[in-house]
């Protein structure tokens, strides 16, 4: 059946009686010893290949345009804000019956080497909640534009995106909270009934709710903080946020492994 090629080690996961593991495998070994490896899994065969765990899927699958592994070389913040933007209005029309505006800013056609996931987890949290604080403070009949401003140039360090809104700020005893896992400002019944296990929503889909998880923030600065950039928050009370995402666009961050 040919070989994998691949220019790192390949990773699968395996899953037998209950158990989990992973194996690593060397470059260019032969398919069928991890057709017989994967074919040990308890997953059902009538699942959908979107179910199955990616490494099973993606092993057979060939390369992507421009991506090494996980990293995009020409990842383009206007691409994924765009997808951000359409998954988080969607997520404020479900909640409120309308989501506002979003206008673009700064250098949309700027591309660099970045892993896309990571950007788009971190612009859908901040939309959300800058959606949300919009809708709740000024009403849906009159909400003012959300704007993302991206900025770079060729002898910048960081690649940086802005999310401003006019939400009504947050409260300054709030502003060192933020970060705490778990803590929120919106109903708590969404939070306890969200990690019901018998609850088949996900936190990385549009159907978990739009905001109360108390996560969305300080998950979003650790991908930040993942290759050197972070995730900073400025907040006028009465008036509107604006939050920082610094991404590295340097390469010359390790990742933060033990």
């Amino acid at each position: 059946m040919g070989t994998l090629r691949s220019s790192l080690p390949c990773k699968c996961r395996l899953e037998r009686d209950g158990l989990c593991c992973l194996r690593i495998f060397p470059c260019d070994i032969a398919l069928p010893e991890i057709e017989v490896l994967s074919s040990h899994s308890l997953t059902p065969p009538s699942l959908p290949p979107s179910l199955l765990p990616p490494t099973q899927t993606e092993l057979r699958e060939p390369p992507k345009p421009d991506y090494i592994g996980l990293c995009c070389l020409r990842t383009s913040p206007r691409d994924v804000a765009l997808t951000a933007i359409e998954d988080a209005k969607y997520m404020c029309t479900r909640q409120h019956g309308d989501a506002p505006e979003v206008t673009l800013h700064g250098r949309l056609d700027l591309t660099f080497a970045y892993v896309s996931e990571h950007v788009h987890y971190i612009l859908l949290e901040l939309l959300k909640n800058s959606m949300r604080a919009t809708a709740e403070f000024h009403g849906t009949d009159n909400m003012p534009p959300i704007r993302i401003v991206i900025a770079d140039g060729e002898d910048n360090e960081d690649v940086v995106i802005k999310v401003s809104d006019e939400g009504g700020g947050i409260p300054r005893s709030h502003i060192s909270r933020i970060w705490s896992y778990l803590f929120t400002t919106a109903d708590p019944e969404i939070q306890r009934g969200f990690v019901d296990l018998s609850h088949p929503a996900s936190d990385f889909d549009t159907a978990s709710p739009l905001a109360g998880l108390g996560y969305g923030l300080p998950i979003s600065r650790a991908y930040a903080r993942y290759f050197g950039g972070d995730l900073s928050i400025m907040s006028m009370e009465g008036y509107g946020t604006d939050a920082f995402v610094h991404l590295s666009r340097l390469g010359n961050h390790d990742e933060p492994l033990p």
